[in-house]
Formats: structure tokens, C-alpha cells, sequence
């Protein structure tokens, strides 16, 4: 992971525009990682780009656009991904796109209340871009341990969070139980890390 080509907020915005060109149909992503905060100027680059849709239907959609522009499908991460869950990882140029179908980890869905408090970025042709909002970003970032996600969390408390949102969608898909320990582990790991820089800077 380490070797793979971050892409800035125009890069991005660049291969979104080229995405939408090569779609045979309609097609609305959900952005749910880095490239949601890049966009949203939260943080200036990304390593991968995750993105969740419904249906297998829109995954096909999706992957014969991408393959067109010269991404490869690796389609065996299905199995063997981090996330140990049904993912799609397509790279080019050590360039990811992670795809997600209707749920994150076997754990987080995309849920009716997600998607409903989701705001439309922009349309690049036939693809229609949805941000989630930033608590649901936080959700979906605290079923890892990547460092990197740890950052973001951090930066996401730093803007503001709405815990009763969180709250709430925890609350929704309670029959996740883990997720409750996964979420507690990270806000440990938040906490952890910026006291120790603290002390650091602080002298202590």
C-alpha cells in the first residue's frame, strides 16, 4: 500500500470526469474515505479511492467503464483484501480504487439514513458523485486499524462531529455488535496517539 500514487483533489476530480465519460449507464457512487475529505478539502491528497454502490448490476456498470480506461480488475481480493470482505480493487499505475457492494467489512451498510444524508458533489456525466457526511466517514474509518485512518478520524473530530448521528446509525445497525468495539478501539488508538504527540510537543 505504501507504494501507491496518492491523488490530489484535481487528479481526482480529473478521473472522476473521465469515469462518467466512459459509463454505458446512469451510475451514483457513494465517496466513503480519503477521497470524500480531499474533495471536501479536509485533507490534500488520498492513497486510494473507496467508493460504495447498491448492486451488482452497477458494479458491472462501473467496472467496464474503469476497465476501458486501463484500470486492471482484481477481482480475487474478493478474498484476500485488508478488509476481509467482498471488495473489488482495481489499479493502474499503482493507482486503487477500492468498490464496495451495499456494505463495508461485512460490517457497515449502506444504509437508508446514509445515503439520505448524503450530499450530491457533482455530476460528471453519467456519474452522479454522493458525499456521505463526515460522521458516517468516521464510521466507516473506524472498522480498520491503517494509521492513516486513525489521522483522518482525528482530523474528522477536529472539524466537528455530530455524535448523535453517530449514535443513532450505530443504534440502526445494532445487529453489527462488533462495530461498537471496533469504534471504542479506535477512539482508544485517537486518543493514544495525539496525547503521546502532545506530551511530545509539551515536553512532558
Amino acid at each position: 500500500e505504501d507504494k501507491m500514487i496518492e491523488y490530489s483533489k484535481e487528479e481526482l476530480i480529473e478521473l472522476l470526469n473521465v469515469i462518467g465519460d466512459n459509463l454505458k449507464e446512469e451510475l451514483t457512487i457513494y465517496l466513503i474515505g480519503g477521497c470524500n475529505m480531499s474533495l471536501k478539502e479536509l485533507k490534500n491528497t488520498t492513497k486510494d479511492i473507496d467508493l460504495i454502490i447498491s448492486n451488482r448490476k452497477e458494479y458491472e456498470n462501473l467496472k467496464n467503464a474503469l476497465i476501458n480506461i486501463g484500470y486492471e480488475c482484481h477481482e480475487e481480493t474478493f478474498s484476500k483484501d485488508f478488509y476481509k470482505t467482498p471488495i473489488v480493487v482495481f489499479l493502474k499505475n499503482n493507482k486503487r480504487i477500492d468498490v464496495f457492494i451495499k456494505n463495508v467489512c461485512n460490517q457497515l451498510e449502506l444504509t437508508k439514513g446514509i445515503g439520505k444524508r448524503s450530499k450530491e458533489y457533482e455530476k460528471f456525466g453519467k456519474l452522479r458523485i454522493m458525499l456521505v457526511t463526515n460522521e458516517d466517514i468516521f464510521l466507516f474509518k473506524s472498522i480498520t486499524n491503517r494509521e492513516k485512518d486513525v489521522d483522518d478520524c482525528y482530523s474528522l473530530i477536529s472539524a466537528g462531529l455530530d455524535w448523535e448521528i453517530i449514535k443513532r446509525e450505530l443504534q440502526f445497525q445494532e445487529g453489527k455488535v462488533l462495530w461498537r468495539f471496533w469504534i471504542y478501539e479506535q477512539l482508544c488508538r485517537i486518543r493514544k496517539l495525539y496525547l503521546e504527540a502532545y506530551k511530545r510537543k509539551m515536553g512532558l
